[in-house]
């Protein structure tokens, strides 16, 4: 895994969310996912005081898009919590894979998703 700083994290979330604000695409979806992915992990990275992801490079490895584990970690707000379409067996952690590979979802558990991941790039973002 390459390290990244929290300014590359920075930098990569507010591209990603330009580009994913244009359009509604598989592709500008996966792209407005990894925006809020960057946001998640650069707050991570203030709230511990770390510059950059060496030192949690295992839990990277482990939790990459699990954003509950982030979500939690980050102390989010608990609406941020509670993530759409697990009850119906569509993890949120398997969303960018989804988009990524052009696998179906069922369009109410995808809205209800992109709706979250933009509810984490709009207050998340924020603390960043």
């Amino acid at each position: 895994m390459i390290p990244a700083t929290h300014e590359n994290l920075v930098r990569a979330y507010e591209a990603h969310k330009e580009v994913a604000k244009n359009g509604e695409l598989l592709s500008h979806k996966l792209i407005k996912v990894y925006a809020a992915e960057c946001a998640v992990k650069a707050c991570y990275l203030k709230k511990n005081g770390e510059k950059d992801t060496k030192k949690i490079a295992k839990k990277l490895q482990s939790y990459g898009h699990d954003f509950h584990f982030w979500l939690k970690a980050i102390n989010a707000p608990r609406f941020l919590k509670e993530t759409p379409g697990t009850e119906n067996g569509f993890a949120i952690s398997d969303l960018h894979q989804r988009l990524r590979y052009g696998i179906p979802i069922p369009v109410e558990v995808e809205i209800a998703q992109m709706k979250f991941i933009q509810g984490i790039i709009d207050k998340i973002g924020k603390q960043i």
